[in-house]
């Protein structure tokens, strides 16, 4: 997954697996700030895990946290 922002770029793995009769995709690097989310199929799992991973970016961002080895 690709996502810019301020004029960088960060690309990070993302981790998909199924879980049960749903999705589990989650990007490792984040994980541990909740980067973690499922949907029903694929397509929606890595959806659901490019919006958030856009939201827990833009937070760092905000306090400060940009380079990539501080989130």
């Amino acid at each position: 997954m690709k996502y810019i922002a301020q004029n960088k770029s960060y690309i990070f793995r993302v981790s998909l697996e199924p879980d049960g009769e749903s999705w589990r995709a989650f990007i490792p690097e984040l994980e541990h700030r909740g980067a973690s989310t499922w949907g029903h199929t694929k397509e929606e799992a890595i959806r659901n895990i490019q919006e958030f991973a856009q939201m827990v970016i833009e937070e760092l961002i905000e306090d400060g946290h940009a380079r990539l080895g501080l989130m």
